[in-house]
């Protein structure tokens, strides 16, 4: 199989019928059988002069309707000022166009707000940081809880008269009221 650098050499050595240009009329080889120029300077003018371009006459601004002398190509205000209005009105008919964004509950402040993605479950940062320590803090109290759980059990495991020490333990993790059973 032959690889790409290859054939691109094969390509630029194989012998082409010389063209002419046909914006100087110059002699030349093209590079493919889609070029109709010997310059890239030559393709430009040749377009040029095929859409001459029908400068200074008097238009009218679409944005305040004053009459004006068209300097450019596709120009169609006065000014750089209706220009940039032109560009606000198209920018906020494109937002009144647009699906409004859906409403959504925050999850720690129970506000309604216009959430930016679908996944969106806080109003704003702050309630999403506050959110987060408070569920740390719950998960520790879990953590502790378990722990403190897991000490008694194997206390009552060991199958040893631990009556005192349970019902000490107990009170002293908060367990149990503190009274005997």
């Amino acid at each position: 199989m032959i690889d790409v650098e290859t054939l691109r050499y094969l390509n630029s050595t194989q012998t082409k019928e010389p063209r002419q240009c046909l914006n100087c009329g110059k002699e030349y080889i093209p590079f493919s059988c889609i070029h109709k120029f010997c310059c890239v300077e030559c393709r430009i003018r040749f377009y040029e002069k095929q859409k001459p371009r029908k400068l200074g006459k008097t238009l009218y601004c679409a944005v305040c309707g004053k009459p004006f002398t068209q300097t450019g190509w596709n120009q169609k205000f006065c000014s750089e000022e209706c220009r940039l209005i032109n560009e606000k009105l198209r920018y906020r008919r494109e937002r009144e166009q647009m699906p409004k964004k859906p409403k959504t509950v925050c999850r720690f402040c129970k506000s309604e707000f216009e959430s930016r993605s679908v996944n969106q479950i806080f109003c704003h940062t702050d309630c999403s940081r506050k959110y987060a320590k408070i569920q740390e803090r719950i998960l520790k109290l879990n953590y502790d809880q378990g722990k403190k759980e897991k000490e008694l059990e194997k206390l009552q495991k060991l199958g040893r008269n631990y009556r005192f020490a349970d019902q000490s333990l107990n009170i002293f993790y908060g367990l149990t009221g503190g009274e005997n059973e």
